[in-house]
């Protein structure tokens, strides 16, 4: 149901919301809510007519959710994308578990290795490329924005859109390896690499966004929130594990409880 409103990057996936203004009420709410399920039901109804054309329906959600935007059609508001940021957090949890569903341990096993070297491989060829373009092109008329910083808060803005650089889309890949049902060492590879990328991801974020603050603000950069990140994710981790390892113990018990009665 939420598929147009996930997979537009102009709707909902940004995580810098707009904030609500005082006058947002009730009446408002409502009004928001019925937007989004009339997007919704549109999206599963036009998307497919898409594939006539040998396009993914992941380009119908798109283009119903671009048309449904505060920019064109303007069935839902720049405000009613605040209010519904509920529906990006529970869409990116969602996808974030089909991902992980899509993956199995018996087949990563054998590919443990070339995932983590092409990943690796990628990522810093990506970011430093990306980071060093940035910051030649930083004088240049090419940047206007950068030319009046100093050389460090360049630097800054490179390495901000390095990681940019490296960020994928989940939503987007899950989407279209389960409707072209892809399966194969290639598939296991790639979504093993997607998963790894957003994981480094996740700790480079933080950190170049500290340095970034520290040269634009003043402020002391603190690389003890990459700490912060990596031991949520462990953690994260840890009871992953305990939660299937409570529904593997439930699943026996259940068996053996059937068998026996």
């Amino acid at each position: 149901m939420f598929d147009s409103f996930v997979m537009s990057d102009s709707f909902v996936v940004s995580d810098s919301f707009p904030r609500r203004s005082e006058a947002y009420g009730p009446t408002d709410h409502i009004r928001c809510w019925v937007g989004f399920l009339f997007v919704s039901l549109a999206s599963q109804v036009l998307a497919p007519a898409v594939t006539r054309f040998g396009f993914p329906k992941l380009t119908g959600y798109l283009i119903v959710g671009a048309l449904s935007g505060p920019y064109i059609l303007k069935l839902v508001s720049k405000e009613d994308v605040a209010s519904l940021k509920y529906i990006n957090t529970f869409a990116l949890a969602y996808i974030t578990t089909s991902a992980g569903a899509e993956m199995h341990i018996e087949e990563l096993k054998a590919l443990i290795k070339p995932i983590v070297a092409q990943t690796f491989a990628i990522m810093c060829v990506v970011f430093a490329v990306v980071t060093l373009v940035c910051k030649t092109l930083a004088n240049t008329a090419l940047s206007q924005f950068t030319n009046e910083m100093t050389d460090t808060q360049q630097w800054a803005v490179g390495l901000i859109l390095g990681v940019l650089a490296l960020t994928g889309s989940p939503a987007a890949s899950v989407a279209v390896l389960r409707e072209m049902r892809c399966k194969g060492t290639f598939t296991t590879t790639f979504m093993g690499c997607m998963v790894l990328s957003d994981i480094g991801v996740i700790i480079a974020t933080p950190l170049c966004l500290s340095y970034a603050r520290s040269q634009f603000t003043g402020t002391e950069f603190q690389p003890k929130t990459a700490g912060i990140v990596i031991a949520t994710i462990i953690a994260s981790i840890l009871l992953g594990g305990l939660v299937g390892l409570t529904y593997m113990i439930l699943m026996k018990f259940s068996r053996f409880v059937f068998h026996v009665f």
